[in-house]
């Protein structure tokens, strides 16, 4: 992982300001993406033990 991370940044450091700024806004879509699937996730996990406990409840 290292060894591909390490080969990115060098080959950024050929590359022109506009398209590294570019890669920056997908870096940034790809994280945010990531971080609201991981909240959608825990959102549902929630709601599942919520609707067990009111079927126990029930």
């Amino acid at each position: 992982m290292e060894a591909l991370i390490e080969e990115i940044v060098r080959k950024l450091h050929h590359l022109p300001e506009v398209k590294i700024l570019e890669l920056l806004d997908f870096v940034e879509f790809f994280t945010w993406n990531k971080e609201r699937l991981i909240s959608q996730q825990v959102e549902s996990d929630v709601t599942s033990q919520e609707d067990h406990e009111f079927e126990a409840i029930a």
